[in-house]
């Protein structure tokens, strides 16, 4: 009976049937890992692309309205459209004489001068990775991933 131990041994030496399973146990966790983070760098870039094509699309209003003094109604369409609180939107305007950004108290530029007239929406949000060992970059103390999107049009 002791013989036939290590004949036994010798033959399960030369025998490689479980190498290719055994192999791929090894590698599988890795793979499973990488394949992972890819969804998850994808679902956030997919978030982010949201956020801004919502930002975007308050602006269109802006482009085709006729309301040039009051722009309340941008953070308004902006929020629903992002899905965020109103709180999380900002809405800018400002006054550029020959190309140069005047102070928000400056109504007109001067006889002669070139004028343009931009509006600016910002929104602010975050992104819950489904994983938190991600390597999506800052997280804020929620462990979220911090997004931001902006958008600015000229309108005179």
């Amino acid at each position: 009976m002791m013989a036939r131990v290590p004949a036994t041994l010798q033959g399960l030496s030369r025998d490689r049937r479980g190498a290719s399973i055994l192999e791929l146990g090894l590698v599988l966790p890795v793979i499973m890992v990488v394949l992972l983070g890819l969804i998850d760098v994808a679902s956030l870039y997919s978030a982010r692309m949201s956020l801004q094509q919502a930002a975007a699309r308050a602006l269109e209003r802006v482009q085709v309205g006729n309301s040039r003094s009051d722009f309340a109604f941008v953070r308004t369409e902006a929020a629903t459209a992002a899905g965020v609180n109103e709180s999380q939107v900002t809405v800018e305007t400002w006054l550029e004489c020959n190309q140069v950004r005047q102070p928000a108290s400056t109504s007109d530029c001067a006889t002669g001068q070139q004028r343009a007239r931009y509006v600016q929406v910002t929104i602010a949000s975050t992104y819950d990775s489904y994983f938190r060992y991600s390597p999506l970059g800052a997280r804020n103390a929620n462990g979220n991933v911090p997004m931001t999107a902006q958008s600015s049009v000229r309108y005179q």
